[in-house]
C-alpha cells in the first residue's frame, strides 16, 4: 500500500482552501460554545508556538527525525478540526510525544 492509496491520504490531504475552511468551521463552532477573546489567526500562532516547542522537546529527548516529524504531523492534525479551547496545546504536545515514543522505534 502506498500513501496515495491509504486512508491517511484520503483523510488528511487538503487544498489550502479546504484546510482554511475546516479551521474556520472549527473556530466558529468554538465561538458558539466558548467565551473566546482570541482571533482565529492568534489561535493558529498559538498552536504554531507549541509545534515549535514540540520540535525543541523532541530534540532534547533525542528523538530521530522520523519520530520528531511524526509527532509534529500528529500535533498539526489535532488542530485541523479542533481548537485550543477543546484540546489545550500543551496537553496535545505531550500526548503526541508520548504516542511517538511508544509506537515508533528509534
Amino acid at each position: 500500500m502506498t500513501y496515495q492509496t491509504s486512508s491517511q491520504a484520503h483523510e488528511f490531504t487538503f487544498t489550502h482552501e479546504q484546510l482554511q475552511q475546516r479551521r474556520a468551521d472549527a473556530y466558529q463552532l468554538a465561538v458558539d460554545n466558548f467565551p473566546i477573546s482570541m482571533s482565529q489567526e492568534d489561535q493558529i500562532r498559538y498552536v504554531n508556538y507549541y509545534c515549535n516547542k514540540l520540535l525543541e522537546s523532541s530534540r532534547n529527548l533525542r528523538f530521530n527525525r522520523y519520530q520528531r516529524f511524526t509527532a509534529l504531523a500528529l500535533m498539526q492534525r489535532v488542530y485541523i478540526d479542533r481548537t485550543i479551547w477543546e484540546i489545550p496545546p500543551p496537553l496535545a504536545m505531550i500526548s503526541c510525544l508520548f504516542l511517538v515514543s511508544k509506537f515508533i522505534k528509534p
